[in-house]
């Protein structure tokens, strides 16, 4: 993944969670901030589908619990698995 995706991503999750994007690096996931409750979860991966033209699975969004592996899932989804 290019680093203006990676940037997206982080924009998106830091927006969604009313975070500052500096706060959305490396491993941060779910476990780091109360404000990513399961609402919260399906705006992110709402975001994401919209802004990067994917469609997620089930399996792939109960998978997504930190910025690592969003970003790995979404560059699957882009290079097609």
């Amino acid at each position: 993944m290019n680093e203006s995706d990676q940037q997206r991503l982080q924009k998106i999750i830091a927006d969604i969670l009313g975070l500052d994007e500096s706060e959305v690096t490396g491993s941060f996931s779910y476990r780091d901030t109360d404000r990513w409750d399961s609402l919260k979860h399906m705006e992110i991966i709402t975001a994401i589908e919209q802004n990067f033209s994917l469609t997620f699975m089930v399996d792939e969004i109960v998978n997504m619990t930190s910025i690592e592996d969003i970003i790995r899932i979404v560059d699957e989804k882009k290079t097609g698995e």
